[in-house]
């Protein structure tokens, strides 16, 4: 009887390190905390296998090219609001019944409003160029147990970083060694003097979000190192950072509107149903009454065109710009018109991972 050939299954082969999954609020945590969920030790520093992973998959140290969009659209979105719809509206139709001053007036304000709007957002895709030619080329880390300079773009989580007074922060991150450190943070909150950085956590009352302004244990990426010698360990990377948050909301135009712009479309619908019940009643009394129908409805279309405040989106888009105009010469990411209503929300804004 033949003898049956023996097959030998392999060893399984032993699971490959996965890195530390996404870690929150590290301006709340202890350093030496953060550096174990980071999984690094921070006397030796990330080894350069570990670092080449975790790139791999949080992706490179930078912020992302802006979304090009045709500048047809651009200046077609500045129409885009219940209040501009009715005052559109209003203008063909006081043209149609003869009003042509009227719907002159409506639609040069229309167009003053879009012309502001739509140079304001070219300026915020400039800001967002600028703040990507901010970035610092290399860093001083330490990695395999040595100090070395590698690119900035190269950084990962958990990467140890050392700085001196005068060096640019090139990630977020929790600080492990802090010498008389002060740090100028206006490129991010606005705030003029450079502010002192400790290794301890910030405080909070149980979920209460903490001002970036407030997180004295955290340096983020962009800042400027003015005095003192620190190192601290990347937290967040590229468009993850602080900054990165900043230029998503330039990028996409993902923000959410700001409170003044749902209260302005919340006008336009008001004015929109008050109008519209002022022109029915006039029409059902005015019928009551036997008046001829072709001065009625020349009425009617007044009353509706006299309802809506023509000047109020020439007035708001002038006043924002003086807004944009204030919030741009002093030290503040703030460019747009519909950030200038709410620029300290930054401060607000919960932490990001990584």
């Amino acid at each position: 009887m033949p003898q049956q050939a023996q097959t030998t299954a392999a060893p399984d082969a032993p699971p490959s390190r996965k890195p530390p999954e996404p870690m929150t609020h590290a301006h709340r945590r202890d350093a030496a905390e953060v550096a174990d969920l980071l999984s690094v030790d921070p006397a030796a520093g990330l080894s350069t296998a570990d670092a080449e992973q975790r790139q791999t998959i949080w992706g490179a140290n930078e912020l992302a090219e802006p979304a090009r969009r045709p500048q047809w659209l651009r200046l077609l979105d500045q129409f885009r609001s219940w209040l501009i719809g009715i005052l559109l509206v209003a203008a063909v139709v006081a043209g149609i019944i003869g009003e042509i001053k009227d719907a002159l007036v409506i639609t040069v304000v229309l167009l003053i409003n879009a012309t502001i709007g739509y140079l304001q957002e070219r300026r915020a895709e400039r800001s967002l160029e600028a703040l990507r030619q901010m970035l610092v080329p290399t860093a001083r880390v330490r990695r395999d147990g040595q100090v070395r300079m590698v690119p900035a773009r190269d950084l990962a989580p958990g990467d140890v970083v050392l700085l001196e007074a005068g060096d640019r922060i090139p990630a977020d991150g929790r600080l492990l060694v802090a010498a008389s450190v002060e740090a100028a943070e206006s490129a991010l909150t606005g705030e003029s003097h450079p502010v002192a950085k400790t290794t301890a956590p910030a405080a909070a009352d149980g979920d209460e979000t903490v001002p970036v302004a407030e997180r004295t244990g955290m340096l983020f990426m962009n800042t400027a190192l003015t005095r003192g010698r620190a190192e601290m360990i990347v937290t967040a990377t590229g468009m993850r950072t602080e900054v990165g948050a900043i230029a998503e909301a330039l990028r996409t135009g993902s923000e959410p509107p700001s409170p003044l712009q749902v209260q302005m479309d919340s006008l336009g619908r008001r004015l929109a149903v008050v109008s519209g019940v002022a022109v029915a009643a006039y029409a059902l009394v005015a019928l009551i009454r036997g008046e001829d129908l072709a001065d009625l409805a020349l009425r009617a279309v007044a009353l509706a065109v006299a309802a809506i405040p023509e000047g109020l989106p020439a007035v708001l888009a002038l006043t924002l710009a003086l807004g944009v105009y204030g919030a741009t010469s002093a030290p503040s990411p703030c460019t747009a018109r519909s950030t200038i209503s709410r620029c300290g929300e930054r401060g607000r804004s919960p932490s990001r991972w990584p």
